[in-house]
């Protein structure tokens, strides 16, 4: 938990250390917070740090769609900051470590309350570069049903000018052209291997690239 939450340059080697020796992953704290959790609510780390350490936690087992005491998934501890990042990092480095845990079998769901409160929060006050940004990496991961939500309360909060007009002709370019069946069974798959398709994708028997494509790769 220390080596997650320390702004320490030496994280990574410690996690490694530490894995190395069948440290327990599984471990919590007294909030019921992973060492995913930890390591998403930690800011001070440079993201880099943060995302190789994502990816070793995920690849050792770790889910991305445990809840702590108070409901919140890793995911949301990243979303609840990402935007302190605003002009510190590049837009791709910034949304790294969200690319894990989607990639890992977090989605996007409308009935949790963080979820719902940074989307309304994104719509509201983000740069359509930004959404742009989020949903081009959760698209893949999302149901028709969210996509169309989403698409739904952004008509009724953006704004009118050019730059939130083609975000939101995006979202409806999403919703009215119909996804490949290959796209339709990846969710399908994606939801069976909750919280473990870096792991479990491995196990299948697939060619690499399909295992890939049900990871995000590529």
């Amino acid at each position: 938990m220390e080596a997650c939450s320390c702004d320490s340059k030496e994280s990574l080697a410690i996690m490694q250390y530490l894995l190395d020796r069948k440290a327990n992953i599984h471990l919590t704290d007294c909030d019921g917070m992973t060492a995913l959790h930890c390591v998403c609510d930690n800011f001070n780390q440079d993201t880099v740090v943060r995302k190789e350490i994502v990816y070793k936690l995920l690849y050792e087992g770790l889910s991305s769609t445990i809840m702590d005491k108070r409901g919140r998934l890793p995911i949301c501890y990243e979303l609840h900051h990402i935007d302190k990042r605003n002009g510190k990092e590049k837009l791709d480095e910034r949304f790294s470590v969200i690319h894990a845990l989607i990639s890992s079998g977090i989605g996007f769901n409308l009935s949790n309350k963080d979820h719902r409160h940074w989307l309304l929060k994104s719509l509201n006050s983000c740069s359509p570069l930004f959404q742009n940004q989020l949903f081009h990496i959760a698209e893949s991961a999302l149901l028709l049903s969210t996509i169309k939500k989403i698409h739904r309360h952004s008509c009724s909060v953006m704004s009118d000018d050019d730059d939130y007009a083609k975000f939101k002709a995006y979202l409806h370019n999403m919703t009215h052209n119909p996804r490949s069946l290959k796209a339709l069974c990846r969710i399908v798959v994606r939801d069976k291997l909750d919280g473990f398709i870096l792991v479990k994708s491995e196990l299948l028997p697939l060619p690499q690239t399909l295992k890939d494509y049900l990871a995000l790769i590529g």
